[in-house]
Order: C-alpha cells, then sequence, then structure tokens
C-alpha cells in the first residue's frame, strides 16, 4: 500500500470513529460489491467506469475466455480437440501477457495438463471400449 492509500485509510478510520459517515444515505447498510474477480488489483475504478458505460477491456475480455477455454479442458474427448483448444488458449494467454507487458510462459499449466490427461485417458478407455464392441 503507497503513502497516499495509508493516508485515505488513517483519515477514513477518524472520521469513522467521530460518526461522520453516520448520518449519509444508506447508513448501516451492507454494500452490494459485484467486483468483476478478473479485474486487475490496480485497475479497478477504471474498469468499473468502463463496465458502467458498456465497454468492457479488452484484458477482461481475453482473461474471461481463457477461463472459459480451461473449464472446456474438462470436456475433451479427442486429440484434435485438445489441440485447437491449447492453441486457443496459448494464443489468449500470449496476447493478454502482451497486453499487461509482463513475461509469457509457453508451457502448460499443471492444472491444464492434469485436464488433458484425464481426457486423452477417458479418449483411450472409449476407444478400446469401441474395438471390444467390434
Amino acid at each position: 500500500m503507497g503513502w497516499a492509500d495509508r493516508l485515505a485509510e488513517r483519515r477514513i478510520v477518524e472520521a469513522t470513529k467521530i460518526g461522520a459517515f453516520d448520518a449519509l444515505p444508506g447508513a448501516g447498510r451492507l454494500l452490494t460489491m459485484d467486483e468483476d474477480e478478473l479485474v486487475p488489483e490496480t485497475l479497478p475504478v477504471a474498469y468499473r467506469v468502463l463496465r458502467n458505460a458498456g465497454c468492457l477491456p479488452p484484458e477482461v475480455a481475453m482473461c474471461r475466455q481463457i477461463v472459459r477455454l480451461e473449464h472446456l479442458f474438462d470436456a475433451v474427448t479427442n486429440q484434435v480437440e485438445y489441440q485447437r483448444l491449447s492453441r486457443r488458449l496459448e494464443y489468449l494467454r500470449l496476447q493478454l501477457g502482451v497486453a499487461r507487458g509482463v513475461a509469457v510462459d509457453f508451457h502448460v499449466q499443471p492444472e491444464c495438463r492434469r485436464k488433458l490427461r484425464n481426457g486423452l485417458d477417458r479418449q483411450a478407455k472409449s476407444e478400446a471400449q469401441k474395438r471390444a464392441e467390434t
């Protein structure tokens, strides 16, 4: 936390102690927090303004696509589909890394590797069952 954040936090605590916020509309009610979990910690206000204006920042759109693709790995049953998903996932991760200005890891993540292994195992079992039936 920077010095400005610490100063603001201290002043908020002091104002709360003396009751400066007690007469505000909504005092005592819970806030509804609908923060997007994919928004970087450094940009929540900017992204909230964009969201309220109906705009979706490219990084958030890419993060959402990445999460969706990672969930699709559970349903992969063949090598061709896995390769297509893998290429798309790595492309999005590369784009996201470039957009954020961070180093890009080209290795398959452990979770994706586990999902691939499980999916290919299911495919191999399914193919073995089909061969056994014929």
